[in-house]
């Protein structure tokens, strides 16, 4: 699907491109799936796998967020991703045309130090996915200990606390965050992507159908882990390392412990402690009610 959007907008400025190309990703990852999770919700379909049970956010905060949502896809999205290309670009003077000799004998152009380029064919199947990969243990790295900052005493009222006004975590509420939270995790969004780019520079660099399908796995990743289902068939459920939706359900309840996005960091550093307790002395919350693990 990157390539087809990459051709299909082949014509447009690279910065409208690089726009529309997040927007159609929000949309197929973030809205889709959201709209998915309340149709279940109000139709009452996989009750057995809430994991709250009947308990659910104030409806007129759901409401408050899905308004800012779309204003944030209006406005906050042309903004960020003009700051973000930029800052991906940041030394894009000194970036040569550079031959691509793995995927191709064409000329491409990567610009700064993320190696970003728009030109030339998209790469080997392989490529999205090693630098998706390495993009996500980067991003898990630097989400564990902003958020386990954010969730310092001193700072936690001022900031995070916001975004733990969902103590039943719906898929909507990812995006609910005080401004600077928001910045922060702005960064932690773009900045994993760009190092994965600059491991591949002279050989491809980033190509924006990687950035694409980036955007897409980290969409799904963060509606899935603030969806309140523990889905079986999900694939975050699947993968070991995932930290999932049980897990962050735990951290919105209890407000500490779970802070990655994978189990790594929470499991190095013993803050996960507390949940294992909870899952091994009181069993797994399903549908509200307490199942032996």
């Amino acid at each position: 699907m990157g390539v087809a959007l990459t051709k299909a907008l082949a014509n447009q400025p690279q910065p409208a491109r690089v726009y529309l190309m997040s927007a159609i990703s929000r949309l197929l990852c973030f809205w889709l799936p959201h709209f998915a999770f309340y149709l279940m919700k109000k139709k009452g379909i996989g009750f057995q796998w809430k994991i709250q049970g009947k308990r659910s956010p104030k409806r007129s905060l759901s409401q408050a967020d899905a308004k800012e949502a779309v204003l944030f896809d209006i406005v906050g999205q042309v903004v960020l991703q003009f700051l973000m290309n930029k800052f991906m670009k940041l030394g894009a003077k000194s970036s040569k045309t550079l031959e691509d000799k793995s995927d191709s004998d064409s000329a491409e152009e990567e610009k700064g130090w993320s190696g970003l380029r728009t030109t030339g064919p998209e790469p080997k199947w392989y490529t999205h996915v090693w630098q998706i990969g390495v993009a996500y243990l980067a991003y898990d790295a630097m989400f564990y200990w902003s958020h386990r900052f954010m969730h310092h005493p001193k700072l936690y009222k001022h900031c995070h606390k916001i975004h733990h006004e969902y103590h039943t975590p719906i898929a909507l509420g990812c995006a609910h965050h005080h401004f600077l939270e928001g910045l922060v995790q702005g960064f932690n969004w773009f900045i994993p992507i760009s190092i994965a780019g600059w491991l591949n520079k002279g050989n491809g660099g980033l190509h924006e159908s990687t950035l694409f399908y980036y955007n897409c796995f980290r969409w799904l990743e963060t509606v899935d882990a603030h969806c309140g289902y523990e889905l079986p068939f999900s694939p975050f459920k699947i993968l070991p390392f995932c930290g999932g939706a049980r897990g962050h359900d735990f951290h919105h309840r209890e407000f500490n412990g779970n802070y990655g996005a994978t189990i790594f960091w929470d499991r190095l550093c013993g803050t996960d402690t507390d949940f294992w307790k909870e899952l091994t002395e009181e069993g797994v919350l399903l549908a509200g009610v307490r199942q032996p693990l």
